[in-house]
């Protein structure tokens, strides 16, 4: 990927670390569960970062956004 900035550069440095510590404990909790789909499912996670901060204090923000596409 190119970044227009150095910042844009650094969180997205940001959002794949944290996908790559959720990797881990997915693998680690979920058995059964692939590299590729502990992968996907943790960028995905880490890619929604302040959404699902958000929805530790309130679930059905998870899917709130899924109904208004």
């Amino acid at each position: 990927m190119l970044f227009s900035s150095k910042a844009e550069a650094d969180a997205r440095d940001k959002v794949l670390e944290l996908s790559e510590e959720i990797t881990t404990f997915l693998q680690r909790k979920v058995g059964g569960v692939s590299e590729e789909l502990a992968e996907q499912c943790a960028l995905a996670i880490a890619e929604e970062k302040e959404l699902f901060t958000k929805a530790l204090k309130k679930p059905e923000l998870l899917n709130e956004t899924v109904e208004a596409e």
